[in-house]
């Protein structure tokens, strides 16, 4: 109205607004936004209004979900879809993120790069691919990937994300169009350039002159735009098409060179390259041009610095630099006021991938590629062995970061090493490597890595190699056991066995022997597993290498764990964590106490199980191992179940279900989803129990989790027995026990057996047939030996009122007080000794109210003070529930307890 043009943060809040409009969002708030991890931009963007519109409106648009801005090295895309995904800041419910691809060596690791730009660890047996399009799948986010056609083949990874994750949009730079159908395409070209002759408006207006004299300024002050120089910058920009890295290295000459100047000698090398190099296309010639003048304005010392700087990749460090480059932070500042480095915070900086790849000619003219690659090797080498070493002191997730910062870096190192078969480095760099991909992932990438090397190792058959072969392959082997290729883990153990017998290592032979047996027992041959865990035992021993030892005693506490010996498991366990402690393994201890209190849970000692799950959280979060974390918040939330803080357990159940579901754990959301409907199905509420348990057992299936498919099908057994529907409770319930079986899974073929029995007693009281209550004895026959030889003595208890109820229905009543009567006495020396009397048992209510209908039977005066007891137990958990609709259900929806309050109000 005032004839004034906007300031750029009105046109910014403008553009912001009409998006949120199209979008159907709220209008964009400054506060409380989600994430928008990008990088901070080093100069002040200049123009490109027209193309931010245009992106404005292609990001509103739900139709569109993919744009790859298009155009050759340095015209800019990178820093346009920036500005653009900052403007996009608060409008997408969990974020925008930026995916630098141009260190990426491979497509294999392309999954992983956009995990770490949304700080998620990819941990599990499924392919990394898998686990981002699970981790995205509920998201609403921007992902910004930059330098697309680094990576040609990954257009079915860009595409499972578009097809399965509805809420994530892609904004892609490139220099070649992606294979993508979904993919709309926006060209980029230079910056806004005046015409020969007259121009349309004032040259200070272009944008391609504003960057250049932004540029200028920041190394000779005051220096501005007029008459006497503003036609030679339009002649520069025009002869370098506009291009933003082009403009700012030939800027940077302001100090050596007039203006003029600057003009003539990039017309002298464009017409030089022309004639020598007619394969070049003209833009990439202009880009030579410009840096073969940069460089020639170098003194000797700073040419072989910016040379050297070419063998990184994803940025280097101050530190890293001198020691490869020796380039002091004086020398790195200057080349960075030239514009040919980046800076990325104050330690850190980058070379543009277009000036890297120039530097690295230079650096192979001069000869000393081979020497500079050794040391930037022995460098990262150096940083890795420190790393661990910085582990084996502090366990902070801090270490792991570092790791992470510089990862591009390692692996080129560790290509090196390898390629080389340089031991040395080798041998300083593979625990470090291998710690990261274990705690972050992938394992698929950290077994590549160590595969490499055993097959180089392995080739060169060197003397001096054996025992370093014999660990790799040792660590080759849990990242296999890891993926669950039990097969190829022990192959491979059993070669880290003979070679490092052949060394005269106990401690490699230890190693070997351990993931062996780790191999053996999670194929079910236990027996086989525990002779080579008890040999690594003795083997570390004898070595003096307390960690071995320890992890031996862990694994032979997971057979004994797997064989149903729950006091030898809980034996090898104690040892093993205080063996961990003593040396300062905490997040192993942590692992190995996860177990414990497991046992803890199952044996109904419930305080000291707490007690260690919450001691392990904190570890946990020390550590950043995120889904440790929510594991154990699950199994939290498991103990406040059992000690009756239900509320509060349905909260911590949920917000694991929401962690699980953010991280993309699939495992744990579904270990999530089934204990959610277990507490729900107790409370009564057995149609949100349903739908848990049907939830929790399509994501078993899909994963391949026998054991929680297993689970899954025996609960809703048991829930289908509540709502009365026989025929389904014993299809599920046999489902169930045929896996538990195949599996040779005691614990899963004890609750399989209880909830078929269950309902073939259900059926059976309602069916003259004999048969039915046969095999529903026999089911709760077979339950209860296994509790018993599994040490379950009051998970047997519902075993015997299951036969009680059965003896009952046949009219065997002298039987049937006979269970009754071990129960009872069960009950009684257990309140003898002050511990509860059957609330450790599965389902205390039935077993009181069978006993109390077996008793009032036979008008037995005891009948009438179990039921009594049973409703002051009722009456006690129902006033734990501090929600009044769940107390309702829990009362009313629950047959037993509904049958219980009936009977003492008649």
């Amino acid at each position: 109205e005032l004839g004034l043009d906007p300031a750029p943060e009105t046109v910014k809040l403008a553009r912001e607004i009409r998006q949120a409009a199209l979008r159907g969002a709220p209008f964009p708030t400054r506060f409380h936004a989600p994430p928008a991890r990008l990088p901070s931009a080093h100069l002040p963007f200049v123009g490109r209004e027209a193309e931010l519109d245009e992106l404005a409106d292609k990001l509103a648009d739900a139709r569109c979900r993919m744009i790859a801005l298009l155009g050759p090295g340095g015209v800019g895309k990178t820093r346009l879809a920036l500005e653009a995904a900052g403007e996009q800041a608060g409008l997408w419910r969990d974020g925008v993120f930026f995916v630098p691809l141009t260190a990426t060596p491979a497509a294999e690791y392309a999954a992983p790069a956009v995990a770490a730009a949304l700080h998620h660890n990819l941990i599990g047996r499924r392919s990394p691919e898998e686990q981002l399009v699970d981790l995205l799948r509920d998201k609403e986010l921007l992902l910004v990937v930059d330098n697309l056609e680094h990576l040609p083949d990954t257009a079915d990874l860009w595409a499972e994300i578009l097809r399965y994750a509805p809420g994530v949009k892609l904004l892609a730079t490139s220099r070649q169009p992606p294979n993508l159908r979904a993919c709309q395409v926006i060209e980029v070209r230079g910056l806004d350039l005046p015409a020969e002759g007259k121009p349309a408006r004032p040259l200070a207006d272009y944008a391609a002159l504003q960057l250049f004299r932004q540029t200028a300024n920041r190394l000779q002050p005051g220096f501005r735009l007029a008459e006497n120089n503003e036609e030679s910058v339009a002649r520069v920009c025009r002869l370098l098409d506009g291009s933003p890295l082009g403009i700012e290295l030939a800027a940077a000459w302001i100090r050596e060179v007039p203006v003029p100047e600057i003009a003539r000698q990039i017309q002298a090398d464009l017409d030089f390259l022309a004639s020598t190099r007619r394969d070049v296309p003209a833009r990439h010639r202009s880009m030579r041009s410009v840096f073969a003048h940069s460089w020639r304005l170098l003194d000797a010392e700073e040419r072989r610095t910016l040379a050297a700087l070419s063998v990184f990749r994803g940025g280097f460090s101050v530190a890293a630099a001198r020691r490869v480059a020796d380039a002091s932070p004086a020398r790195l500042a200057t080349l960075a006021a030239k514009s040919l480095l980046q800076r990325q915070d104050d330690d850190r900086y980058q070379l543009h991938g277009l000036l890297r790849q120039f530097a690295a000619e230079k650096l192979a003219e001069q000869g000393r590629e081979a020497q500079v690659r050794a040391r930037h090797a022995a460098c990262y080498a150096d940083l890795l062995q420190a790393q661990w070493q910085a582990w084996q002191v502090s366990q902070e997730r801090a270490v792991l970061d570092a790791i992470g910062l510089e990862l591009e870096n390692t692996r080129v190192a560790w290509r090196w090493a390898v390629d080389g078969a340089h031991r040395a480095e080798i041998e300083k760099m593979a625990p470090g490597l291998i710690l990261y991909h274990r705690l972050r992932g992938p394992f698929q990438l950290g077994e590549r890595l160590l595969s490499q090397a055993t097959e180089r190792l392995a080739a060169d058959a060197a003397e001096d190699a054996i025992l370093l072969l014999a660990r790799l392959y040792g660590e080759q082997a849990k990242f296999h056991l890891e993926l669950g290729d039990y097969e190829q883990a022990a192959t491979l153990a059993q070669q880290a066995i003979d070679l490092a017998r052949q060394a005269g290592s106990d401690e490699g032979q230890a190693a070997g022997h351990i993931r062996l047996g780790e191999s053996l027992y999670r194929r079910g041959k236990h027996q086989a597993a525990q002779e080579h865990l008890e040999r690594a035992l003795a083997l570390s021993q004898r070595a003096g290498d307390r960690a071995w030892e320890a992890t031996s005693l862990r694994h032979l506490g997971n057979v004994a764990y797997f064989a149903g010996d729950l006091d030898a498991a809980q034996q090898h366990y104690g040892r093993s964590a205080d063996l961990f402690g003593q040396i300062g393994d905490h997040l192993h201890r942590a692992f190995v106490r996860h177990n414990l209190a497991n046992i803890l849970v199952q044996r109904g000692e419930h305080g000291l199980a707490r007690t260690l799950f919450e001691e392990n959280i904190q570890v946990y979060r020390r550590v950043g191992a995120q889904f440790d974390e929510a594991m154990s918040l699950l199994n939290l939330a498991v103990v406040r179940r059992r000690q009756g803080e239900y509320v509060a357990a349905l909260e911590a159940y949920h917000a694991s279900l929401d962690t699980c579901r953010q991280l993309g754990a699939r495992l744990g959301e579904s270990i999530a989803l089934l204990n959610l409907g277990s507490l729900l199905a107790y409370l009564g509420d057995y149609e949100g129990a349903r739908g848990r348990y049907e939830q929790a057992l399509k994501l078993y299936r899909a994963i391949g989790d026998r054991q929680g498919e297993a689970s899954a099908l025996t609960s809703l057994g048991l829930m289908y027995h509540e709502l009365g529907d026989q025929a389904a409770a014993r299809e599920y319930s046999q489902q169930s026990l045929t896996i538990a079986q195949a599996l040779d899974d005691p614990l899963r073929q004890a609750n399989a057996l209880m909830h078929l029995g269950h309902a073939l007693a259900a059926e059976a009281a309602s069916s003259s047939w004999t048969r039915l209550r046969e095999q529903a004895a026999d089911a709760y026959e077979q339950a209860l030996r296994i509790r018993r030889d599994l040490g379950q003595e009051h998970l047997a208890m519902d075993a015997l009122a299951g036969l009680a109820h059965v003896a009952q229905l046949a009219g065997r009543m002298e039987q049937a007080r006979a269970y009754v009567d071990e129960i009872l006495a069960y009950r009684q020396s257990r309140l003898a000794a002050g511990r509860h009397g059957l609330e450790d048992s599965g389902e205390p209510f039935r077993i009181l109210l069978v006993c109390y209908q077996v008793l009032h039977a036979q008008r037995d005066p005891r009948a009438d003070e179990l039921l009594a007891t049973a409703h002051r137990g009722l009456q006690r958990e129902a006033a734990r529930i501090g929600d009044e609709a769940l107390r309702r259900s829990f009362l009313e929806e629950v047959a037993v307890n509904r049958r219980i309050g009936e009977l003492v109000d008649w």
